[in-house]
């Protein structure tokens, strides 16, 4: 142990004392001050590296939170889109992702026209029909001209479900066929006539081509 002297009275202190003992000035060695911690109090280290931990853990719980967030927002979303747009935009969103999965290429899919005709059944359940014309592109790379589809949806009120039960779409083939001969193809006798008849859409009536 050395005496030195402090540099702010002058004083006589010993070289191992944190602050001189006639002014409370931190002792100094050279040019660095004492690296001692006076009882009852905490270093400057200790103060940042908790606050490094309390933010860190701020951190932590806003990731956490984003995380659980996320599918929370998802899943109300879902379900607001699902109540604003009701069993018809049930049907129609049913029927165009049916009607892709029947496309040779269905990122090219476009629905040229349809329109919904609603009936209800004996039960009192709300039959949903979604009618009208298809086209994507062919083999080529061309738009057909098009194709009939209808689909078939039933929504329960008293059980509160649906379900979109079949979506069909014409085999042109077939109904060249059918035209030739003067008859209804299977499509318009077993889907388009009875799913697709309304008082602004008339049934398809048998033509035969000249």
């Amino acid at each position: 142990m050395a005496l030195i002297q402090c540099s702010e009275c002058n004083g006589q202190v010993s070289d191992q004392a944190a602050v001189c003992p006639h002014c409370g000035a931190p002792v100094f060695i050279g040019t660095q001050a004492q690296d001692k911690q006076l009882p009852g109090t905490q270093s400057s280290s200790s103060d940042s590296r908790g606050s490094v931990r309390k933010g860190g853990g701020h951190v932590l719980a806003w990731i956490v939170g984003i995380i659980v967030a996320i599918p929370v927002i998802f899943v109300a979303g879902v379900y607001v889109h699902n109540k604003a747009i009701g069993p018809v935009g049930w049907a129609q969103d049913n029927t165009e992702k049916a009607l892709k999965r029947m496309m040779k290429d269905p990122d090219s899919m476009v629905v040229r026209s349809s329109y919904v005709v609603q009936k209800t059944d004996d039960s009192g359940d709300q039959l949903i029909y979604v009618c009208g014309i298809v086209d994507g592109k062919n083999s080529f790379g061309g738009y057909a001209g098009g194709s009939r589809f209808a689909s078939k949806s039933t929504y329960s009120k008293r059980f509160e479900t649906f379900d979109t039960q079949s979506v069909h779409m014409e085999d042109a083939a077939q109904q060249r066929a059918a035209k030739q001969v003067g008859m209804l193809s299977g499509f318009d006798k077993v889907y388009w006539n009875d799913w697709c008849v309304d008082s602004e859409h008339p049934a398809v009536i048998p033509s035969k081509d000249d």
